[in-house]
């Protein structure tokens, strides 16, 4: 006599049927929840996304296009938001590293009386790791872009234009000495007097009479 089947097991239901799934379509709502956790997160746009029920690759999708389109609605403004707090995130870091305060100091008092006193070293390693981690300006081998010149080497040009005046000058000092100058450029000084002093009118040096 065959042996009867146990009955079936019935599946397990889930008990909570909601579907999780991430945000696709940008939102006021969600824009001012991306920001506020941005600058709570302290500027890590991956988990900035994932803690926002955003996918990191549509976060990055939506920043590009508020980056290349002014007119791109909330997009644009999610860029610009994003870029102001990442900004003042990083001035913060480089306020806390330029203070050359080496501790600090605490007194409480109790009826005008101090009771205690708290001393506080400070150590600012912590944000220096940080900040070359997380950013490339930071780090030893960062090559700089056009972008990230300084405005100090950006006067450097200016600084080695001369204007016709100074070339006169150059070139009468070296009249004052051609026999220091090589034969070809010697030459060039020969015919004309360059210790004469000459007035500069349109750009251009006035002739010798």
């Amino acid at each position: 006599m065959p042996s009867k089947k146990p009955p079936a097991t019935p599946k397990r239901q889930p008990k909570d049927s909601v579907t999780h799934r991430f945000q696709s379509i940008l939102t006021r709502e969600l824009c001012d929840r991306l920001c506020d956790t941005h600058e709570a997160g302290r500027d890590f746009r991956n988990a900035t996304a994932v803690r926002c029920q955003v996918h990191p690759t549509l976060l990055t999708r939506w920043l590009k296009l508020g980056e290349s389109d002014p007119n791109a609605g909330l997009a644009t403004e999610l860029f610009m938001r994003f870029g102001e707090i990442e900004s003042i995130i990083r001035a913060g870091y480089i306020a806390e590293v330029s203070d050359s305060t080496a501790s600090t100091e605490e007194t409480v008092f109790d009826e005008g009386k101090p009771i205690s006193k708290t001393v506080v070293s400070r150590r600012t390693q912590g944000v220096q790791w940080l900040m070359e981690r997380r950013f490339r300006q930071f780090r030893v081998e960062h090559v700089q872009k056009p972008d990230e010149t300084e405005i100090v080497e950006m006067l450097v040009p200016q600084a080695t234009t001369y204007n016709l005046e100074t070339v006169l000058a150059i070139c009468q000092q070296m009249a004052a000495q051609p026999e220091r100058l090589p034969a070809a450029v010697r030459e060039l000084f020969a015919s004309t007097d360059w210790a004469a002093p000459r007035k500069m009118t349109d750009g251009q040096a006035e002739p010798s009479h």
